[in-house]
Order: C-alpha cells, then structure tokens, then sequence
C-alpha cells in the first residue's frame, strides 16, 4: 500500500509492506481488541471452537456469496410486440401497482430506449 501527502516540498509518499500488513491484521482480530469508536466487531463474546482468522478469509475469498432477489420476478413487455424490450418487477406488488408501473414505463419507453438525438 502506498499513501502520498502534501509536504512543503512537494508530495510525500510511504510505501507499506503488504506482508507485513497482513500480519497485522490476523493479530487484531486474533486478539479481538476493540479500540475507542471502533463498533464494527461482534458484539457476542468470541467462540472457544473456532477457525483461525487466517482460515475464515480465506473461506471467504474461496466461495463467494450467491446473490438471489428478495422476491420473484415478473418478465414485463415495455413496448407490447418487442420481446428485446423487456424489464422485470416485484411480482408480490398488488395489481393495481404492478399496472401502475408498466403503464409508466410504456409511456416513457420512448425516451428511455430509442434512439438518442443530439
């Protein structure tokens, strides 16, 4: 990592060891210490059965989380005809809502997916 700053003969650099840096790291968070304004740790008292920090990063990197929408879908047609111009909506909304918004995109669909004048 390396951080510049103004000084008054012009800009000033220090370059950090990444190493190093990591080290660092897995010490905090093995020891668990919590510094004055600090609130991003736990709040419940640490696990005697554990993994070591360095292996719950690197379950982290290895396995990324799959992303999934809170509900169902709705395929909708903006202009009625034309299946490339389609969106999707909440299909938990009450109908008098998910009318309310195709009715709002089709009379935008203009603007928002033809052609663009300069």
């Amino acid at each position: 990592m390396k951080i510049k700053f103004p000084t008054p003969g012009g800009i000033g650099e220090v370059q950090g060891d990444p190493l190093q840096s990591r080290r660092c790291y897995v010490d905090a968070v093995r020891r668990g210490e919590k510094r004055g304004g600090d609130d991003t740790q736990d709040k419940a008292p640490p696990s005697k059965k554990g993994k070591a920090p360095e292996e719950k990063i690197s379950e982290a990197t290895e396995t990324p989380a799959k992303v999934q929408p809170a509900e169902e879908l709705l395929n909708i047609q903006i202009i009625p005809g034309d299946p490339d111009k389609t969106t999707r909506i909440g299909s938990h909304l009450g109908e008098e809502a998910k009318k309310e918004i195709t009715l709002c995109l089709q009379r935008n669909a203009i603007s928002s997916h033809g052609p663009h004048k300069t």
